[in-house]
């Protein structure tokens, strides 16, 4: 484990310029603008965009951002791109791609805009997030099923986390959104976050991370742009964080849900994650890399340190337990995925 801190450490410590703007993960124009000034090689960027929100130091790229002139030697504070936006859909849930917003019916709304300060190595961006949304309902045909049917429906419900309405009234929410903490120096940058995280391939879609859903508090040790070493480019990140479930029911029939329903048991899931990505110095413009994340009920985690980090651990369950007796390392309701990617 020694070993692969140090070698972690290495690959994120060569320096290059102190900071970066970051726009967030999945921001419309401005991040599609980026994509595609890389791929006609112009790349300002230099990022493999398997790992955002991307970071650049040319602000001029975003054209609107407005600096303030601030009486501090080596202070400075500027003014981030804001996002607006207006839904509305008429029958039937629908959400994608829209950060905090909530897949319901009716009007909503989705407004973030903040300020970014930097000051030496610490880097404070603060972009909060409010969503007010009309949360009307729909027709879900439960009442057509039969009781088979229904059951069959709870069985899925009750493993994840889909409610069919977000309460019975207006939903509104603020939240902290896409803002950090963080102390940087070159490549490096740690601290605490709640911004959305974008892990893997894909122009709409991510494989682990995106922005589908809203951010979540997290602790990261993790690269602001390429490292470049003998070995080639590297780009990595590394969180500790803390999930929460909704806390509505899923069906919009209080009835069924009394008869059908497991309540939440009100418990965080700790989560540990770790992406990294390689483009080798002699193949220019390939990218190779890896995710794997654990997450696990607090009430079901020890204070061990591969507890708390079990990204370290084997990757295969059946080296946990003997006599093929896996009842008790399953009791502790651990999830794991690995992905493997790549980008020519």
């Amino acid at each position: 484990m020694k070993k692969f801190l140090i070698f972690f450490l290495f690959i994120f410590s060569f320096s290059a310029e102190l900071f970066a703007q970051s726009i967030p993960a999945g921001f419309p124009l401005l991040e599609e603008y980026i994509r595609r000034t890389q791929l006609r090689a112009i790349d300002s960027v230099s990022s493999s965009f398997l790992l955002r929100p991307i970071y650049n130091t040319d602000t001029s790229l975003y054209g609107i951002t407005q600096k303030f002139e601030i009486p501090v030697p080596g202070l400075e504070v500027s003014l981030l791109p804001s996002l607006a936006t207006v839904r509305f859909l008429s029958n039937r849930p629908y959400g994608w791609a829209d950060y905090g917003m909530i897949p319901n019916p009716g009007l909503q709304t989705y407004l973030s805009v903040g300020i970014q300060a930097n000051y030496k190595f610490i880097n404070f961006t603060f972009r909060p997030e409010i969503v007010i949304a009309q949360n009307s309902g729909f027709e879900s045909n439960l009442d057509q099923m039969t009781p088979a049917q229904i059951q069959n429906r709870f069985l899925l419900w009750n493993v994840g986390d889909n409610p069919e309405r977000y309460g019975n009234t207006t939903y509104s929410r603020f939240w902290w959104g896409q803002s950090k903490l963080t102390f940087q120096y070159g490549a490096f940058e740690l601290g605490g976050s709640t911004q959305n995280i974008w892990w893997g391939p894909g122009q709409f879609n991510a494989l682990t991370f995106s922005n589908n859903a809203q951010g979540f508090p997290h602790l990261t040790l993790n690269t602001t742009k390429p490292a470049k070493t003998f070995l080639g480019n590297f780009e990595g990140q590394l969180i500790m964080g803390r999930l929460e479930n909704s806390g509505f029911a899923p069906a919009q029939d209080q009835e069924l849900n009394s008869l059908y329903f497991l309540p939440f048991s009100g418990d965080s899931r700790y989560l540990n994650a770790i992406t990294f990505t390689w483009n080798p110095k002699w193949v220019k413009g390939f990218f190779f890399g890896f995710s794997r994340t654990f997450q696990q009920y607090n009430a079901n985690r020890g204070n061990s340190f591969n507890e708390w980090f079990p990204i370290v651990e084997s990757f295969q369950k059946i080296n946990f337990f003997t006599n093929g007796n896996s009842v008790d390392f399953d009791a502790d309701g651990r999830d794991q995925t690995v992905t493997l990617f790549g980008r020519p």
